[in-house]
Formats: structure tokens, sequence, C-alpha cells
């Protein structure tokens, strides 16, 4: 493990300030240790633990590694405050600190999903519109208003649109990834579930 250590200094309002970079196969992060000069009196320290697994690496050793620093760190701090941010990728940090809990506020969204035939059936949609009664409508004389010609074809399309597809509601939070679909997380669930089953049976 890669281990640089930065020497204590002294920064406006903050009475101490050291930082350690630690970076091995299976995860990286970096600890700050700070006191700030306006500190609740039950927290004498605070620790600030930035993380990153990367999606290839072994979740149970990233964990464990990652376990092993905070407690070295919360045995020779009992009364600090220890913040754990980052980026765990596939890791589930609440299977090895169950005592920390997740700040980060789930969002309700709604989203349309394209079932099959759908995107057949809006080209039907497309292909038996008559486009030029929307610049019919949106003409005065030999004057087209451009922004009602605009807004009209949209709404059109846009209803279209609603028409073929399924509206559903999913929640999200501010640390997932777009890509991390349900689907993406059983491949990958499969995939931790085959491989130890490979290397039993490999000579």
């Amino acid at each position: 493990m890669d281990d640089d250590r930065v020497p204590d200094i002294q920064l406006d309002r903050l009475t101490m300030f050291c930082a350690a970079r630690n970076a091995a196969l299976c995860v990286e992060f970096v600890t700050v240790r700070c006191r700030p000069f306006y500190l609740p009196r039950e927290f004498i320290i605070i620790f600030i633990v930035r993380v990153y697994i990367p999606p290839s690496t072994n979740a149970k050793e990233a964990l464990c590694e990652l376990y092993r620093a905070i407690s070295e760190l919360q045995n020779a701090h009992p009364d600090g405050l220890f913040i754990i941010a980052g980026d765990y990728n596939h890791a589930n940090l609440k299977s090895v600190l169950p005592k920390f809990h997740q700040r980060t506020k789930p969002v309700l969204k709604q989203v349309k999903t394209w079932p099959a035939g759908a995107i057949s059936a809006r080209q039907d949609c497309f292909e038996c519109t008559d486009w030029d009664m929307f610049r019919e409508a949106a003409t005065n004389g030999k004057t087209t208003d451009l922004e009602e010609y605009i807004s009209s074809v949209t709404s059109y399309i846009s209803k279209c649109i609603d028409d073929v597809t399924i509206s559903k509601s999913i929640t999200t939070r501010s640390n997932q990834k777009p890509w991390m679909t349900a689907k993406v997380r059983a491949l990958l669930k499969s995939r931790d579930w085959i491989s130890p089953e490979l290397e039993t049976r490999m000579p």
C-alpha cells in the first residue's frame, strides 16, 4: 500500500490538519483529520474520508481494507466524528460499517419506458400525420408564426410518445450512476455468483 502523509499545518479557523492518501489495488481513499475553530463539545476531532472503489475491483477486499483503516482511526479517536463520502460503485458500505448512515436523500422521478412495439407504433403515428395542418394553423395570410408552429408540432410529438410509452416512478440518489439499471445490477450479481463457482472448478 502506498501511504503518503502530510504533516500538520495551520489554516485559518482550523487548528489542525492532517491528510493521508492510501492507494491499493482494490480501493483508494484520502483521510483528512481536522479540528475547526467552532466544534460541538461532544466531538473532539473530525475525520473526513474520501473513498473510491473501482467498478472492476473485488468489493469484499475493498471493504475489508477500508474497514481496517477506519476501525484503526475509530479505536484511536473514539470521540471523533467520521464522515465518509465517495464512489462505492457495487460495494455496500453498510455491510462492514453498519453504524454509519447514508445521508443521500433519495429522489422520486418519473421515467418513460418503451415496451415492445412502441417504436414501430410511434413511426406509424408519424406516417399517418398530416404535418401541413400545423403550418396552416400557424399561418395568418402570408405570415407564419414560427413559435406557434414549433410549439404545436413538438406538443403533438410528445403526445404520440406518451401514447406508446409507459410512465413509471423510480427512486434515484445523487451518487447513483444513470447506467446502473436493475438489469445491469442483476448481471453484476450473476457475475459475482458465477466467478467463485468457476474458480473452485479450476485445477
